[in-house]
């Protein structure tokens, strides 16, 4: 009785098959998490940004865009991974009654949009294509 052992080359072919199936369905899922956990980032440093900025108003009355004043050591503020960079500007209103925080979207982040806060209590992501949405 001479029988071969191992697998034939449909049987490779078969499981290649499936192993690519999943993949195309575990790659974007993983991705797509991953920028959402980036995103957290982003938005916890916008938080932090904002706190230091109520702090100085309720001490100066007025609100800076220039992040060194607040204590950071740049006049712009990067997350902790740099998937973000923060930046301060005055709203319509003028610096003394409004700041609007902006986080733009560095390295492999940046397809995933701009994160904007301001003192007034508005939270929008600017995506890659103008569109805008709550976060």
């Amino acid at each position: 009785m001479n029988r071969n052992s191992g697998f034939s080359f449909i049987d490779i072919v078969v499981v290649t098959a499936i192993i690519a199936l999943l993949a195309s369905v575990a790659i974007p899922s993983y991705n797509s998490q991953m920028q959402k956990t980036r995103r957290a980032e982003g938005q916890a440093k916008l938080l932090e940004v904002m706190h230091a900025q109520a702090k100085h108003y309720r001490e100066n009355s007025t609100y800076v865009t220039d992040l060194r004043i607040l204590g950071y050591d740049a006049a712009t503020e990067k997350s902790a991974n740099e998937f973000y960079t923060v930046t301060a500007s005055s709203c319509e209103t003028g610096i003394n009654q409004c700041v609007k925080l902006t986080a733009n979207a560095n390295l492999e982040q940046m397809a995933d949009g701009s994160l904007t806060l301001d003192s007034v209590g508005r939270k929008e992501r600017v995506l890659s294509n103008g569109n805008v949405r709550n976060w």
